[in-house]
């Protein structure tokens, strides 16, 4: 039997911004501090963050540069 696949499956919000807005890590990141994830699939949309001049797509980018450092 093969081995299942742990996968985290999540939306980026505004929380998931964390040091890009000058605080800590957002939810995603802190998951994967506690948790091991065979794959991860993040879903967003390219709307501008209300209140920032940052786009979804740029905390997109932030958090795959966490995991990847990570």
């Amino acid at each position: 039997m093969a081995k299942q696949k742990k996968i985290l499956l999540s939306f980026v919000g505004y929380n998931d911004a964390g040091k890009l807005l000058g605080k800590k890590d957002g939810a995603i990141l802190t998951a994967l501090q506690n948790e091991k994830f065979d794959e991860i699939i993040l879903l967003w949309n390219d709307a501008k963050v209300q209140g920032t001049d940052f786009r979804y797509s740029d905390i997109a980018i932030h958090i795959r540069r966490e995991i990847k450092k990570r």
